[in-house]
């Protein structure tokens, strides 16, 4: 069923970090995330130099 929902959900997006125990110190892991059907499309880095993001 999970399957069904996810093929043909039209996708609306958000970005949302998952919390882990141990994370990198230079950046953060940002997954897009469906909010109605759950699906995770991709992951960005976000690398954070010393005075703000790159």
């Amino acid at each position: 069923m999970k399957i069904l929902t996810r093929l043909f959900c039209r996708h609306e997006d958000e970005l949302v970090r998952k919390i882990e125990p141990f994370a990198c110190i230079s950046g953060v892991q940002t997954y897009k995330r469906c909010k109605k059907c759950g699906r995770i499309k991709k992951h960005i880095f976000m690398e954070y130099e010393g005075t703000g993001w790159k």
